[in-house]
């Protein structure tokens, strides 16, 4: 997937400075205009995946989706990388 994304474009591969082992990948800055645009999209489809459920249900599932996270490791502060178990 990371193969597409630099032959588009959005994506910047490079080798890190201290480690020739490690990659490091950034958005490019055609991607970076693209994300607002992506979190549009987003939002349209939330509201449309979510249109058939009451507030109180909608906001059920989500509390619901959030607690699995916390409780499988999730942390908000590195939004679950390497953490989750």
């Amino acid at each position: 997937m990371i193969e597409r994304l630099v032959v588009r474009g959005l994506v910047i591969r490079t080798i890190h400075p201290n480690s020739r082992r490690t990659l490091v990948l950034t958005l490019s800055s055609t991607a970076k205009k693209l994300v607002p645009l992506l979190a549009q999209e987003a939002d349209k489809n939330d509201l449309e995946f979510f249109k058939t459920l009451q507030s109180s249900e909608k906001s059920f599932f989500l509390n619901t989706i959030k607690d699995l996270l916390l409780k499988n490791g999730w942390d908000k502060r590195t939004r679950g990388k390497d953490t989750m178990k």
